[in-house]
């Protein structure tokens, strides 16, 4: 007779690595002779894999911490703070996730606080998922081979649609959104309702009925 070979447990098996990805529904890209930075268009929407939403969420530990003492354990993530590039690490407390810091970096001091302020916040809210995404390695490498030598370049863009000497792709959909698009910034409630007619019709058994069509 002919047996199945049986399988290792569990707690042996290896983990799949998850694909780790930040895309951007429209990228925003500075000249690179100034400064190699890049940030999704808030307005366009994002598009994040698993795993790069779990790198979000996944708490970061650094032991030995402390408020006077800083040396933390010598990884990725507890080096970057210690760089203290845009005065994060003020914020951090052992065993946060990046999401927690970025919510406490954009709220310790209110903007109507302003007159009371003592370091500040200063950063349209673009600019800091672009750093912390970027910087903070929540998504794998970006694929072009230009950038090879930019270990900050984390952020993908979504077919090409790029700012930087003037929009391509869909970053040209603002305030004007065609039927059928993907992408759209500005989208109005008429819009919305247009394409979701056009969509019911085009398949309405996706649709639920409402309760006055019976």
């Amino acid at each position: 007779s002919h047996s199945s070979p049986s399988l290792p447990p569990p707690s042996s098996r290896k983990k799949e690595k998850k694909e780790e990805t930040f895309t951007a529904g429209c990228l925003v890209r500075p000249p690179v002779h100034q400064i190699n930075f890049t940030f999704p268009f808030g307005g366009f929407g994002s598009i994040l894999s698993e795993g790069a939403m779990e790198n979000l969420f996944r708490r970061i530990d650094c032991p030995g911490w402390s408020d006077e003492n800083r040396a933390g354990e010598n990884s990725p993530l507890c080096d970057r703070l210690k760089e203290d590039t845009v005065w994060e690490l003020r914020h951090f407390e052992n065993g946060m996730n990046l999401v927690e810091i970025m919510y406490k970096y954009t709220t310790a001091e209110k903007y109507v606080d302003v007159s009371k302020w003592k370091t500040g916040f200063c950063m349209h809210s673009d600019w800091v998922i672009g750093y912390f995404v970027n910087h903070y390695n929540v998504s794998k490498h970006v694929v072009n081979p230009y950038y090879k030598d930019v270990p900050h370049a984390r952020i993908e863009s979504h077919k090409k649609s790029e700012i930087y000497r003037k929009p391509s792709g869909f970053c040209k959909n603002d305030r004007v959104c065609k039927a059928g698009t993907e992408i759209c910034h500005r989208v109005t409630p008429d819009f919305l309702r247009e394409e979701t007619e056009r969509l019911r019709l085009k398949a309405p058994d996706k649709f639920r009925r409402d309760a006055k069509d019976g």
